[in-house]
């Protein structure tokens, strides 16, 4: 009878969980993922920051938002969300999973392996660690036990039957953890093939009929009932861009058109559909806090012990890219770890007071004339532009052009003659930069009057600042060099000796002309060699910039009418003469 009525409690029991079980609200099914809208691309030099908007659904109270579709150059660490009004965003987290036939057991068993093969490793590392350890500790054993002996042996006083069970010991034991280290070393290549094997399968599983998807998983608080919007952001590798002009000008018209455009490589593995646009040259993973300057310490040495400073232009303009280059940088995506950024932080500390060490070097032992040629360098830029409407720029190998601006300069053009160079004069162009956008270095392509005429390179030019270009050769106007005189002379110890020179220009054009002659006399850094312009036939140019920067060293310029006409015997020429003074027993020989 007790059996019974125990069967009957049983019974009721299981009928009151099942009543239960069938009354508990079943889970909530995942959220499907949703993928929003690339809305606005920064692109960078290397990589790309994408926004993208993204619904959320109605509702109130903590949900889970993911984002699909993200694509294949996606830095998971670098995700971070914005809610909008009455949302805000808890957690964002970046996850891959394998869609396609259902993989999820296998899946999930390979995954299972590999955390097992890792123990084994870390369990054979340790023990291999131990078992080196223990040699160490039994190498120290026999320093300690041969001397000891010794010291016994002398005294009279050596227990044998003690060395004999330490001897025996020390070698018994040495042998057993030199085998147990073979098999030890064994046993991790064993586990590596295993490991590489087992994750073989696994990227397998991804191939054929299936695909990785990339999404991220939004964690949020939502206040409001309706609808709302978040906004998402990334970045995404294989996207870059350069500058690329074309300069156009018309004869007879003091302006220069520049058609300034990008060239974008676009292979992140998303399309970007009506996209606002911006294209920039910082760095979208910078240091955010400054280097910590540390002590610079100096010691003496005897005079002539330091290396003479060479070159130090050059290595100064060396070390400033190097520093500029080591203040923007940072990891290639932002890290989800705070010990590897304060690794990043520690070493541009680092790597910028070691660059300044070197600097501060070459200001203690540099002459002062080195530290002033090696005083002017180019700083670097940081500039973005913000494309006007919208654009779109699809996921392929192909360059895409980008136009950032039409832009209409004030220039001033001239035919240059260089004819210690080339026989041939260029039409240039001085165009003034007074627009709002900063010009990059990059190449250009150059037409005149429609027609193309070449290539060259625009340096980087600020707002205001003043810049050269090139619109090709000339075919009717030829210039030359010759050598009209030498003559050499012994002066008290001194050596003197003349040289004459004649410049022409030819004119095949049916109208007078402009040409700017340039040409040269050498130049001599110190007071050893005297070099004096003696005479020229034509007065050079007064224009301040030449006289400020170029005369000095050694360059001549005349700005030259040659009438219509003047070739063969009319050919217009310039003469100058130039004298070089030095010690009779030296000799002149080309370099610095």
């Amino acid at each position: 009878m007790k059996s019974k009525l125990l069967a009957v409690a049983g019974l009721v029991l299981v009928g009151a969980i099942a009543s239960m079980a069938q009354d508990r609200p079943a889970d909530p099914p995942a959220p499907q993922p949703v993928k929003g809208k690339v809305v606005s691309v920064t692109a960078y030099r290397g990589q790309a920051m994408v926004t993208r908007a993204v619904p959320v659904p109605r509702g109130t109270g903590l949900m889970d938002v993911v984002v699909g579709g993200l694509p294949d150059q996606v830095f998971g660490g670098s995700l971070f969300a914005d809610g909008g009004q009455g949302i805000e965003v808890r957690a964002v987290r970046f996850r891959t999973r394998v869609v396609g036939r259902d993989v999820g057991r296998e899946a999930a068993a390979l995954q299972q392996q590999l955390e097992d093969i890792a123990m084994r490793k870390r369990e054979n590392a340790a023990l291999t660690q131990l078992a080196t350890q223990q040699l160490a500790f039994i190498d120290k054993l026999e320093t300690f036990v041969a001397p000891t002996a010794t010291v016994e042996l002398s005294k009279g006083v050596l227990n044998a039957e003690t060395l004999e069970k330490l001897t025996k010991f020390s070698f018994e034991k040495r042998a057993e953890l030199v085998k147990a280290r073979l098999q030890l070393g064994e046993s991790a290549i064993k586990l590596g093939q295993e490991e590489q094997d087992t994750q073989r399968k696994l990227a397998l599983l991804g191939g054929g009929d299936t695909r990785v998807e990339r999404e991220a998983v939004v964690f949020l608080d939502k206040r409001a009932e309706g609808e709302g919007n978040l906004s998402l952001s990334y970045l995404v590798g294989n996207v870059n861009w350069r500058p690329s002009y074309n300069l156009r000008a018309e004869s007879g018209k003091q302006s220069v058109k520049v058609e300034y455009s990008a060239l974008v490589n676009q292979m992140s593995g998303e399309d970007w559909h009506g996209v606002e646009l911006t294209l920039s040259t910082a760095s979208p993973a910078l240091i955010a806090r400054g280097a910590t300057l540390m002590p610079m310490y100096v010691s003496l040495v005897e005079r002539g012990q330091n290396a003479p400073v060479q070159d130090a232009a050059e290595r100064r303009g060396d070390l400033k890219k190097n520093q500029q280059e080591a203040a923007r940088s940072g990891p290639r995506a932002p890290s989800a770890q705070p010990a590897d950024d304060r690794a990043a932080n520690e070493q541009m500390e680092r790597d910028l007071n070691r660059i300044a060490d070197e600097m501060q070097k070459m200001e203690l032992e540099a002459s002062g004339e080195v530290l002033r040629q090696a005083r002017a360098e180019a700083e670097g830029v940081s500039v973005e532009y913000r494309l006007p409407g919208s654009t779109g720029l699809a996921s392929r190998a192909d360059q895409q052009l980008v136009k950032i601006a039409d832009l209409n300069l004030k220039a001033s053009f001239a035919f240059v003659g260089t004819p210690v160079l080339s026989d041939y004069v260029y039409l240039e162009a001085e165009a003034t930069n007074d627009s709002e956008t900063v010009l990059l270095e990059g190449s250009y392509t150059s037409y005149l009057d429609g027609r193309f005429v070449g290539r060259s390179v625009i340096p980087l030019v600020g707002r205001g600042e003043s810049f050269g270009v090139g619109f090709g050769i000339d075919s009717q106007l030829r210039v030359s060099r010759d050598v009209i005189e030498k003559k050499d002379e012994i002066k008290g110890g001194n050596r003197l000796v003349t040289y004459k020179y004649r410049l022409t220009v030819a004119n095949y054009k049916s109208a007078e002309v402009v040409v700017r002659l340039m040409e040269r006399i050498p130049a001599a850094p110190r007071a050893d060699i005297r070099i004096n312009l003696a005479e020229t036939s034509e007065e050079l140019s007064k224009d301040r910039l030449y006289l400020r920067d170029q005369r000095p060293k050694g360059v001549l310029r005349w700005d030259v009418k040659v009438p219509k006409g003047a070739t063969g015997a009319d050919t217009r020429e310039v003469t100058y003469t130039y004298t070089m003074e030095y010690d009779k027993q030296m000799d002149v020989t080309g370099g610095r």
